[in-house]
């Protein structure tokens, strides 16, 4: 799913992730030079693409 073009309000969110996942996601950022926080962001977003249609 796509990021949206418009502004939107972000909120800091703190939180603990395996450390599996964690190398998964600093390896994907340095290869693609995408940084972490919208790596995760995108992938919440496809997770929940259903829950985010109604907004």
């Amino acid at each position: 799913m796509a990021r949206p073009k418009s502004k939107i309000e972000r909120k800091v969110v703190n939180t603990r992730l395996e450390k599996r996942l964690l190398d998964i996601i600093k390896k994907k950022s340095e290869e693609t030079g995408i940084p972490m926080n919208r790596l995760i962001e995108d992938a919440i977003r496809e997770k929940y693409t259903e829950e985010l249609k109604g907004e």
